[in-house]
């Protein structure tokens, strides 16, 4: 079944066949569920359209306004999970309070509000597709994107008739009505688990590609982190009750005064995530450099075989770097690759590097003097 997996990626992507084993598996399943997604998400774009009245953007033009320049600090104020799905193989899921926002915009404008969350999402996939130089990656962000939005059209949409059918209505009327607010969170809930459920057959599909893309990793530990991660994205979105029913009693300045207090948690959630990764990595990273001291001191002092303590020592994942790793000894000795399933790094780059000997950092976005951008921060060491 695997293989008749791989002929069909092979066939919609032709350089799907240069990617390592294990960076192949990861593309099966981007591509597929790319393919899944998207004609979901134009059906929704459709369904969306047809019901959009257009002219409530007009006659409330404070509010369309207030939330296009919300739409954005929320977009950038990330914060995310990690964990650690075997020693080595760290994952994370970043979310953001935005899906508050949309989903807000909605109670108040109707069906039209939810074309803030096609506009954040065509920003994301246009920025993304511009910064991302491999295809591989293009993929990925496709199918994050494609994803997201069926989740902001067929779920959201599907989650206000849930809404006006329990007796609510559209504009959130306050705070004064228990059956209103009953019918929102029922909605608010209703909605996410119809967005999980257009989500499961990916799920799936990740799940049966597991032992390809790394047998190490167990079934029960990823779906433990699917978990983690669908309950924080789960945990902000009753507060778009909240805002509606503070623009329905108070009008805008209540309704601002709460999304500055939900800015405020966006920022210092996504400080703190940061700041939590990158203790993590520096304490894991000091305690393999120790490890990695110690062998090379008791090892035969050999180039040889301190290459082969190096080598172990990053393949059993007791000296963990994050990002990607490529060691090499010119012209063509590759020592260390590392994750496996990704890409070598081109020729161009280590021909330059050959020719230009120093410590250099590339920030994310900018040129690379052997063409192209940088797609992430990359750092050269001698």
């Amino acid at each position: 079944m695997y293989q008749r997996l791989e002929a069909f990626c092979r066939r919609i992507w032709p350089e799907f066949e240069a990617l390592p084993q294990q960076r192949r598996a990861i593309a099966v399943g981007d591509i597929l569920g790319a393919l899944y997604a998207v004609p979901l998400a134009v059906a929704g774009l459709i369904w969306l359209a047809t019901v959009s009245r257009w002219e409530v953007l007009l006659e409330q033009w404070p509010l369309t306004l207030a939330l296009l320049l919300l739409l954005y600090p929320f977009n950038r104020l990330s914060f995310f999970v990690v964990a650690e799905l075997r020693p080595g193989a760290i994952s994370d899921v970043a979310s953001s309070l935005e899906a508050v926002l949309i989903w807000t915009a909605a109670l108040l404008l109707g069906p039209v509000g939810l074309w803030l969350g096609v506009i954040s999402g065509a920003a994301r996939l246009v920025s993304g597709w511009r910064r991302e130089q491999m295809s591989s990656g293009r993929w990925t962000l496709a199918r994050n994107e494609a994803l997201s939005l069926v989740e902001t059209t067929i779920a959201c949409l599907a989650g206000l008739w849930m809404y006006r059918s329990l007796g609510g209505w559209v504009p959130f009327p306050g705070l004064y009505l228990p059956k209103v607010i009953w019918a929102g969170l029922f909605a608010t809930l209703g909605r996410f688990l119809l967005g999980q459920l257009l989500t499961l057959p990916f799920l799936l599909l990740m799940l049966y590609l597991l032992r390809w893309i790394d047998p190490r990793i167990k079934p029960l530990h990823f779906l433990r982190f699917q978990s983690v991660t669908t309950a924080l994205m789960a945990s902000g979105q009753p507060f778009a009750v909240l805002a509606a029913g503070l623009f329905g009693d108070h009008d805008i300045w209540m309704f601002l005064f709460l999304m500055t207090g939900l800015l405020v948690v966006s920022f210092l959630a996504h400080r703190l995530s940061q700041m939590a990764l990158r203790s993590q990595q520096q304490a894991r990273l000091l305690e393999g450099l120790e490890t990695l001291s110690r062998g090379l001191l008791t090892a035969v002092p050999e180039e040889e075989a301190q290459l082969a303590i190096i080598q172990a020592r990053i393949a059993d994942h007791s000296l963990y770097i994050p990002g990607r790793l490529e060691i090499r000894l010119f012209p063509d000795r590759v020592v260390v690759h590392e994750p496996a399933q990704f890409e070598a790094v081109p020729g161009a780059v280590w021909n330059w590097l050959q020719e230009n000997p120093g410590n250099y950092n590339f920030p994310e976005g900018t040129p690379l003097p052997w063409g192209g951008r940088a797609a992430e921060r990359c750092r050269r060491w001698r």
